[in-house]
């Protein structure tokens, strides 16, 4: 999906249809695991949504930059966006060229001293982002049927949908299916004490984020994003700001100088990574390699037992402070 290739004569039309620069140079992103993404005369970023056409990822992306513009969020300007299909077969956008280099692949680049002022930087621009309010749950692009007026209707009803894709893909066992289930539903309350909805990027990871001369200059993909609690954006930061030693605690600094965190944050980390465990083994059996299939599916059984040890020891204190009380 993301390898594929546009013939340059149509691209031109696409560009005279919107009386844009003529083309004078493409080339294709390396980065990225989904859409084919086409930098043009320098300028401009392209991006097609090939994979998942009965998604609307590029209409809420655009929703996300418009509600960004006027922050200190530094996001691309939509140039197009254009589900017209007219000249190639797919929802396409168009965006400005952000300047900059994606931490990605620059980060083994830069020394321990920036890696500590950067990480703390795009803590606080997380914090930012998260600024932006809604008055429901779940999508924003104006699909009633995907909104709940609680945090908790969002969750379980989303590890559901996702655990019975499992299931008739033969990802997981029936019986693990269930447990699952039983662990959200069991911790209900937890997430309806959430009680504000924001903008969740829910991709926040260095593929996504861009800086120049040591300062962010770039956030980009909100693709998946969704309204809901703000800590679902802090649920996998091992994949990005603990790379290396001390980055994840200014990352963290930086974030909860503007949101600090809530009492219950340990134990809805635990339950966001596993929701999102779940998520990527249906990804990864559908769209990924057989060797990267059998290694995410298997990452969410350390979680479940994460999961049960903090949820016994919770009990356990509960109770002692009843037979004390």
């Amino acid at each position: 999906m993301k390898d594929t290739k546009f013939d340059k004569k149509l691209i031109q039309k696409i560009f005279e249809k919107y009386k844009l620069d003529k083309i004078k140079k493409i080339t294709y992103s390396k980065s990225g695991a989904v859409n084919p993404c086409l930098f043009i005369n320098d300028n401009y970023v392209m991006r097609v949504n090939v994979r998942d056409p009965q998604l609307l990822k590029f209409q809420k992306e655009k929703i996300a930059y418009d509600l960004l513009k006027d922050t200190i969020v530094p996001v691309p300007k939509i140039i197009v966006l254009d589900e017209s299909k007219e000249i190639i077969p797919y929802t396409y956008m168009i965006m400005t060229r952000i300047i900059g280099k994606e931490l990605e692949k620059n980060w083994k680049n830069i020394s321990e001293k920036q890696r500590i002022k950067i990480a703390y930087k795009f803590g606080h621009l997380l914090a930012e982002i998260h600024k932006i309010k809604f008055s429901k749950f779940g999508d924003f692009t104006g699909n009633k049927s995907r909104n709940f007026k609680y945090w908790d209707q969002y969750l379980i009803n989303g590890i559901k949908e996702r655990l019975l894709k499992c299931k008739n893909l033969k990802i997981y066992e029936d019986k693990l299916i269930k447990k699952i289930i039983s662990l959200f539903e069991s911790e209900k309350y937890l997430f309806r004490k959430v009680n504000e909805s924001v903008l969740v990027h829910n991709d926040y990871f260095f593929d996504n984020l861009i800086y120049y001369k040591n300062n962010p200059s770039g956030v980009i993909d909100f693709e998946w994003a969704i309204a809901g609690d703000s800590e679902f954006d802090l649920k996998n930061l091992d994949y990005s700001f603990n790379k290396s030693p001390g980055s994840k605690i200014p990352f963290m600094k930086g974030y909860t100088s503007i949101s600090p965190l809530s009492k219950d944050f340990e134990l809805k980390k635990l339950f966001y990574k596993l929701f999102i465990g779940v998520d990527l083994a249906v990804v990864s059996k559908v769209h990924w390699d057989k060797k990267s299939y059998n290694r995410i599916r298997k990452e969410i059984f350390p979680i479940i037992k994460e999961i049960e040890k903090a949820l016994k020891n919770k009990y356990l204190n509960e109770n002692s402070n009843i037979i004390i009380n």
